[in-house]
């Protein structure tokens, strides 16, 4: 009967009630980060634009948490948001550049298709389009956002890999990819916005 009824549970309230303290803990601690990173960031229709994609991307996260899963309906739109918003800023004359934002999702996107390639288990299709759409964003403010950010994913990625391997007794399993992605994203945001 638990099983019919997690099955008609619209998927949001399925991730809600399924979701342990921890999980929340580690949002609302990436929500914190995610204020920080859009302080500093300028013109302020920017930092709203990017306020909505690190809600987007803390909404993803959760859901990975809970089922291991990067879901479409939340990857495509932050990528073709920031493909938008960084057309539209070029249009305005802001500091964006829609070619130089589409290479960087290419790029970070890329980058993790190579690792999917080299080792299966590695990462799934989720995280490359996770990462395609962070790179959008992050190469928005610079190329220096993408390589602190997609440097402090890929570590933090290998560090909870590691932890879990040598730390965490019991059968390695598979974890969510996505937080760590997202927790490097806005480093590099959170970093390049204070002069670092």
């Amino acid at each position: 009967m638990a099983t019919t009824k997690n099955l008609v549970l619209p998927t949001w309230r399925r991730v809600v009630e399924q979701s342990r303290p921890s999980h929340w803990v580690r949002i609302v601690v990436m929500a914190v980060l995610a204020a920080f990173a859009t302080l500093h960031i300028h013109p302020w229709p920017a930092a709203a634009a990017y306020a909505l994609m690190l809600l987007a991307a803390l909404t993803a996260t959760l859901v990975d948490l809970v089922e291991m899963r990067l879901p479409d309906l939340i990857t495509y739109p932050m990528g073709f948001g920031g493909v938008i918003a960084a057309a539209t800023l070029e249009v305005c004359g802001e500091q964006w550049g829609l070619l130089r934002t589409v290479i960087g999702g290419v790029v970070y996107g890329g980058l993790l298709l190579v690792m999917g390639l080299l080792d299966d288990r590695a990462v799934s299709l989720g995280d490359i389009k996770l990462c395609a759409a962070l790179g959008i964003w992050l190469t928005g403010l610079s190329w220096g956002a993408l390589l602190i950010g997609a440097t402090a994913g890929l570590a933090l990625l290998v560090a909870e890999g590691l932890l879990r391997k040598f730390v965490v007794v019991g059968p390695a399993r598979a974890f969510a990819a996505g937080p760590a992605l997202v927790c490097g994203a806005m480093f590099g945001l959170l970093l390049t916005q204070v002069g670092l």
